[in-house]
């Protein structure tokens, strides 16, 4: 009755340890794609901002080639 109700006891720590890798495999699931969003969240608006910086350039350039030439450099710093 001893060797069952030990091995009872490791089968119910096994299944408790079985329990926590499953949430944690999960929780780590979770963290990874939460940081996928932020990464390709953080790629959008960098493509957003290299956008609107060529547009500003383009803009310049139209008014005056000389701050064309200025605000090009400027966004092309700002998309490195």
């Amino acid at each position: 009755a001893t060797a069952a109700a030990a091995s009872e006891k490791a089968a119910a720590a096994s299944a408790a340890e079985a329990k926590t890798s499953e949430t944690n495999a999960a929780t780590s699931a979770s963290t990874s794609a939460a940081s996928a969003t932020a990464a390709s969240s953080s790629a959008s608006e960098a493509s957003t901002h290299a956008a609107a910086s060529a547009a500003s350039a383009s803009l310049a350039a139209q008014s005056s080639p000389a701050a064309g030439a200025a605000a090009a450099r400027a966004a092309e710093g700002a998309a490195r």
